[in-house]
């Protein structure tokens, strides 16, 4: 059983489907290989992957989008702690938003007022080339982001630490599409499990 993962109370740790998580620090580096593999990672493909954040701060005063008229913020909570992403699809790792327990809320209003629509996000994990990692911490649209970094990683079953790319809580428009950070700063280590 040294191969489980237990939490500081000695528990052993089940993922969102119920299983029991594997140590990330075990050896050897890739103990729970996929029998999906992902046509990117030129080395193998693991099941799950580890995500621990640090020093992300949230936007909870009001981020107005003035093109659209729209205001949004984060509900108090916190992004650092801990995460299981498991393997959705061939190429994709994910830690879903029931068990995530920050949230946002997207107003009509240009100032957070009135009734607001709550925006749920996920942790995501997208091996994008045979060298490139996306990660990032966004709404189902994939347009309100919290954390969002590119990292160049030569190898799937291969740990590595990155900074969120974004700086400030704005709005801005990309070839006609409103994206919106709720959060910027800090770091995230992947360890593949």
């Amino acid at each position: 059983m040294s191969d489980l993962k237990h939490g500081a109370d000695g528990v052993l740790l089940r993922g969102p489907t119920g299983k029991l998580v594997r140590d990330c620090s075990s050896e050897p580096p890739c103990p729970c290989l996929s029998s999906i593999p992902c046509p990117n990672c030129p080395d193998v493909t693991p099941t799950q992957f580890q995500v621990s954040f640090v020093g992300v701060a949230l936007c909870e005063d009001c981020v107005v989008c003035g093109e659209k008229g729209n205001s949004l913020k984060m509900a108090a909570c916190s992004l650092d702690g801990t995460y299981l992403l498991t393997q959705n699809g061939n190429c994709a790792w994910t830690f879903d938003w029931s068990e995530l327990h920050c949230s946002g809320t997207l107003f009509g209003s240009s100032d957070c007022s009135g009734d607001g629509e709550t925006q749920l996000f996920s942790i995501q994990q997208v091996r994008l080339s045979a060298t490139q990692f996306l990660l990032q911490v966004t709404n189902d649209s994939n347009t309100i982001l919290v954390f969002n970094a590119v990292i160049e990683v030569p190898a799937c079953c291969e740990g590595y630490t990155v900074a969120n790319e974004q700086v400030n809580c704005e709005c801005s428009v990309v070839d006609g599409v409103t994206f919106v950070a709720l959060g910027w700063g800090g770091t995230a280590t992947v360890t593949p499990c």
